[in-house]
């Protein structure tokens, strides 16, 4: 039986002690490396604190997790709050369909009690698994090969130059249908490296099946611009997902293999953008018709002496009619506007933007959205009215219950909401 290796679990935006994991210091210095110093300060009294970001980091010693704090109690690493934190991602990704290519069904992980990390490596596999099951990928290919028996066509040239005494045998050329392809290659690789950072036998034993499987496929290289060179068509086009899931382990933007005395495997999520992606298919289920949800929008604010625009706004979404007139500007901020236990809250800062993209759009009616956190109260019928010029703004506060199980019932009330500001 494996012993699992260390867990370290981060609530993102909240600071937490290190220094019982001193030993473990400088694979926790990795994720630094990959998510920006700015994003992962390490303070000399031992405190880390994660922003912007959500996901896992793993080494061959340690898995850290980081996940969203979602009760306003200060009860970190409470069992109870890391499970339905990691709940709500799960809900986050399958709704927001934050992996486009892979079927991502969050009531049949939430039940299982492993780390975010192991979780995405059983995605990884079983969708390989399935797919290699009902399809074993093979391509055509060139070979070469000195032989007596004739198949394919002859290279006279080569034969003469190469074997001028033994007639019997030619060199010829002929097409082989093949398992040792690209596409399973990448595959073959990534799964190999995968098998060094699970702990869990059951991904394990489905990772060796998976080798099993790819037995005479050869290893490679894996580099970014290696994923650029498969092309799909309608022969190899079921085997997308899978190699766009393969390629999140070496992106930038998702995950990471960083080469060295310490690999670091990294999924990370920005928790804004993936609020912002739920936020956008709930607005889409709510306006349709004679209204369009426009995503982020850009626009200048000035210009200089010199006509040249300045000061670009990108709202994260607007509602506009058919004359194409901007009828609600919406924005998205996952963190808590009236927290109990610290100052973070609505910002002035915010409050500024705002009034920016209302003066930019010429839109009155602007809503703030934030999630509903545990521990607090919900918010009904919260807004600031500022006066500019001549006009009126209306800033609303609009929170989301993202504990709500069912996506049509956050719908239904998130559209009653919007209707009664």
């Amino acid at each position: 039986m494996l012993k699992d290796k260390k867990l370290l679990t981060i609530f993102q935006d909240h600071k937490v002690n290190i220094k019982e994991y001193s030993d473990y210091f400088n694979d926790i210095l990795s994720i630094k490396k990959i998510i920006g110093d700015q994003n992962c300060i390490i303070e000399v009294n031992g405190d880390i604190l994660i922003k912007n970001y959500i996901g896992c980091f793993s080494t061959k010693r340690i898995s850290i997790q980081v996940i969203p704090k979602i009760y306003d109690e200060e009860l970190l690493n409470s069992p109870n709050e890391i499970k339905k934190s990691l709940n709500l991602v799960y809900k986050l990704l399958e709704w927001s369909d934050y992996f486009s290519f892979v079927k991502f069904n969050a009531s049949r992980i939430i039940s299982n009690t492993d780390s975010f990390l192991e979780i995405i490596i059983s995605l990884f596999i079983d969708e390989f698994l399935i797919i290699h099951g009902r399809n074993n990928y093979r391509e055509y290919r060139d070979i070469e090969s000195e032989e007596i028996f004739l198949k394919g066509k002859i290279l006279f040239n080569k034969s003469n130059d190469y074997n001028p005494t033994k007639s019997l045998r030619k060199f010829i050329q002929y097409d082989e249908l093949s398992i040792n392809n690209l596409i399973n290659r990448i595959i073959k690789t990534t799964i190999f490296k995968l098998i060094g950072f699970t702990r869990k036998e059951y991904n394990i034993k489905k990772l060796r099946l998976g080798l099993l499987y790819l037995e005479e496929v050869d290893f490679i290289n894996l580099n970014s611009g290696l994923f650029k060179k498969i092309y799909f068509n309608n022969i190899n086009r079921e085997y997308k997902p899978i190699i766009q899931f393969a390629e999140m382990f070496f992106s930038s933007h998702q995950f990471e293999l960083k080469a060295g005395t310490n690999e670091t495997l990294a999924f990370s999520i920005q928790l804004n953008l993936l609020f912002e992606n739920f936020v956008l298919k709930v607005l889409q289920n709510i306006y349709v018709g004679k209204y369009e949800v426009a995503y982020q929008k850009k626009r200048y604010l000035a210009e200089d002496n010199l006509n040249n625009p300045k000061f670009q706004v990108k709202p994260d979404f607007m509602i506009v009619d058919t004359s194409k007139n901007t009828i609600m500007i919406l924005d998205t901020k996952f963190k808590n506007p009236y927290p109990k236990t610290d100052k973070i809250g609505i910002k002035s800062s915010d409050i500024y933007q705002m009034c920016a993209y209302s003066i930019c759009f010429n839109c009155n009616s602007i809503v703030l959205i934030y999630p509903v956190f545990k521990g607090c109260e919900k918010l009904e019928n919260t807004c600031f009215n500022i006066n500019i010029e001549s006009k009126k703004l209306k800033i609303n506060i609009v929170q989301i219950d993202l504990f709500v199980d069912d996506f049509d019932s956050i719908c239904k009330n998130f559209k009653n909401q919007l209707e009664n500001i």
